[in-house]
């Protein structure tokens, strides 16, 4: 304002004409450069919600714009998150334990637990609630159910407890993970009761995912608490060349820390609530919303309503566009406007035409916003 008020003294001071300062102070308002950058950012939101994309607030979308690398969590994000027991080895009868493994992991939220619960479904075995329930992050559940004290977990949480793994369930994990199969072993009453074996699909759109992000410049990681076979078996067939396996949640914010330190702009996508720090330490974190946890989609700064990470690239895209749309809007708003109080000062604008003059500039820049409302995924505008 102060400039806007020097403007027009000096103006009229040398023309001695009330009009002429009167319609600089007309032009100079900067309505155009303060509509360049929200109006941008509220277009490429409402774009974004069309594709299945909740932004929380438009800096995530700014930051988006300068992501370098995707980490990736591997079940939930690449995967369906849907695994299904393949494999049961027990050394007790086979129906009581998945009863009681259903029943412990009926109070976890986690994609396996699901299995557990399909599989006493279809087998016709009734579960109970658990007396306690407790996650243990990165390596499985621990519950009482009946008296009867539950752990579900891998090798980690088994030595953690004391629980003695035999070598032929050890040999049988190896074998497992070889065949890209997660394996989890059950122990009842501090004694080794048997692995489960499960599976999950990965996403039909994960690898093209993948691939488009490759095109735009844009690195993939894959995070992920499963061993490194199984990792390295997703990975390839989705084009991931850098895995991190056996990830508990902090390893997950150290991975990222260290790329953050080298520079890199990281965009982690999880689903569970052991992504959730992770989510949170990212340049910029995104939830899957429609299988993912409460607790990583208030951590994240995106939310993926749709179940599927196909539209990441249009994320990516858009987010660019948008930041050249907002450096294109403020340069032409601040040409327009010093050329506006040119002209006025040379008495080609009177206050009427200023003030259309004025008005023009901001429609042009929310025009030129408002393109990105219909900026299609392979659009080249």
């Amino acid at each position: 304002m102060a400039i806007v008020a020097v403007l027009a003294v000096v103006t009229y001071v040398l023309t001695r004409d009330v009009y002429r300062a009167v319609t600089v102070m007309i032009v100079f308002c900067p309505c155009a450069f303060i509509l360049a950058t929200p109006t941008a950012v509220v277009a490429a939101i409402g774009n974004l919600t069309k594709h299945g994309i909740l932004v929380k607030d438009g800096d995530s979308l700014e930051r988006m714009a300068s992501v370098d690398i995707v980490a990736f969590d591997k079940t939930g994000t690449v995967t369906l998150g849907r695994p299904e027991i393949v494999e049961v080895h027990s050394v007790m009868d086979e129906d009581e334990l998945i009863r009681l493994a259903a029943s412990a992991e009926s109070g976890s939220m986690h994609p396996l637990a699901k299995a557990f619960a399909d599989r006493s479904s279809d087998l016709d075995i009734r579960t109970s609630r658990p007396e306690s329930f407790r996650t243990v992050p990165g390596s499985g559940v621990k519950a009482v159910v009946e008296g009867r004290i539950v752990l579900i977990g891998n090798s980690r949480m088994m030595k953690e407890h004391g629980i003695v793994v035999p070598n032929e369930a050890e040999a049988l994990l190896g074998r497992m993970a070889e065949d890209g199969k997660t394996a989890v072993i059950v122990a009842i009453d501090d004694a080794y009761s048997g692995i489960v074996a499960l599976s999950d699909t990965i996403r039909d759109a994960s690898a093209e995912t993948v691939s488009e992000l490759m095109g735009m410049g844009v690195d993939s990681l894959l995070l992920t608490g499963d061993n490194g076979r199984i990792a390295e078996i997703v990975a390839s067939e989705i084009g991931i060349r850098d895995v991190r396996a056996g990830c508990t949640p902090m390893s997950k914010v150290e991975a990222i820390e260290d790329m953050q330190g080298l520079g890199r702009k990281v965009c982690m996508i999880g689903d569970g609530v052991n992504d959730a720090p992770a989510l949170r330490k990212a340049w910029v974190g995104i939830s899957m919303g429609a299988t993912g946890s409460d607790i990583a989609s208030d951590a994240a700064d995106m939310v993926l309503v749709k179940d599927g990470i196909e539209s990441i690239p249009h994320l990516v895209s858009l987010s660019r566009r948008m930041m050249s749309k907002v450096r294109m809007n403020i340069a032409f708003s601040m040409c327009w406007n010093l050329t506006a109080v040119a002209l006025s000062m040379l008495a080609i604008l009177g206050p009427v035409t200023g003030a259309l003059v004025h008005n023009v500039g901001s429609v042009v820049v929310v025009v030129n916003s408002a393109v990105l409302l219909i900026y299609g995924k392979r659009s080249k505008t």
